[in-house]
């Protein structure tokens, strides 16, 4: 509010490192940077929190800085980044024997349709056919009011990996 971003930085970092409460101030700072068009400053901000955790940081924090380390690389067009920080994601929800409880699943993927929309996406950018799928898939299981939306996504896979006839079907 003051305009004082490098002290704003500097207190966000520390309170960061210091513990996972100080984590939700970081990602807070890296989403004003981001909203304001600076959005590499908002990536380095979370990836010195990721350098750097906090002793008590734990499984669903680093999803969520993953999360949104994604995205905001998406937004640079940071394919590479995105995918790594993506798969990240999806690898975690998609463990069976995962320590996520239902309550920081539902943090990570806030709106899940969206959310794995966007996966899928980037996924689908970066000719990731199995990944693509399976973040659509899941997709689908949220946007039910929606289903054209998941069968002309699986159709764009389908098409970008040689598959026209399959696309056509799923349309």
């Amino acid at each position: 509010a003051q305009g004082d971003r490098d002290a704003s930085k500097q207190y966000a970092l520390q309170a960061a490192a210091q513990s996972r409460e100080g984590l939700s101030l970081a990602r807070g700072l890296a989403s004003l940077l981001v909203r304001a068009s600076e959005t590499q400053e908002g990536i380095d901000v979370l990836e010195t929190v990721r350098q750097s955790p906090p002793e008590d940081i734990e499984l669903v924090d680093e999803l969520l800085l993953h999360r949104d380390l994604g995205y905001y690389n998406r937004l640079l067009n940071n394919l590479d980044a995105s995918v790594e920080h993506y798969r990240e994601v999806m690898s975690a929800l998609a463990q069976q024997d995962s320590p996520l409880t239902e309550q920081d699943r539902d943090e990570i993927l806030q709106d899940a349709g969206k959310t794995y929309e966007e996966m899928g996406k980037v996924f689908l950018e970066a000719k990731l056919a199995d990944l693509a799928v399976a973040a659509f898939d899941e997709a689908g299981k949220f946007n039910e009011a929606r289903p054209g939306i998941h069968s002309f996504n699986l159709a764009t896979v389908y098409k970008e990996t040689g598959r026209p006839e399959e696309g056509l079907q799923e349309l």
